[in-house]
């Protein structure tokens, strides 16, 4: 008799969780800052940063979704510092340059931190109307994600939280 398979906690879906928008550009050419901190505490000293790098390279379960677009890629490129998505397999690490979708695969955090970062926008504008004395040029955006996904599997409890503040902000 075949044993039964235990139930995993809830998935948790990608669009479960809403992205911050961008403002419109009205007028001139919006220009971001870049942000540039100078490192010049030891690595070893800093137990924060070394808290982090550990919880970065964790295993989580995920599972890529597959777009509803004519042609879809059916495997999506994830690197992280030029090293290729790392998944768990027969009890081995194993990089892999493209991640296939619709397939369940434990990685690193790290590299489900990419796929959340990969945003795109679709942009409109608005010229106002013809004849206008004072024409405005007014660009909008709509941030959406690169590439839906589940999280099957995150053992960390920080982790829900970790997702939904990732998933949030606008990179």
């Amino acid at each position: 008799m075949p044993r039964p398979i235990p139930l995993r906690r809830k998935q948790v879906h990608s669009e479960d969780f809403p992205i911050e928008q961008n403002e419109p550009i009205v007028g001139d050419v919006l220009i971001h800052p870049r942000n540039i901190v100078r490192a010049d505490e030891s690595l070893t000293r800093n137990s924060e940063l070394l808290d982090e790098i550990a919880f970065n390279e964790e295993p989580v379960v995920i599972r890529l979704d597959p777009s509803t677009e004519a042609n879809a890629a059916t495997a999506i490129p994830i690197w992280v510092n030029g090293k290729g998505c790392e998944v768990y397999f027969k009890g081995r690490w194993f990089e892999l340059p493209y991640i296939p979708v619709s397939v369940e695969l434990t990685v690193k955090r790290k590299y489900l931190a990419v796929l959340i970062k990969a945003k795109q926008d679709k942009i409109t504008t608005d010229f106002g109307k013809p004849g206008d004395e004072t024409p405005m040029n007014r660009i909008n955006r709509f941030t959406s994600a690169y590439q839906a996904f589940q999280v099957l599997e995150d053992r960390n409890p920080k982790g829900r939280a970790w997702l939904t503040e990732m998933r949030r902000r606008n990179y």
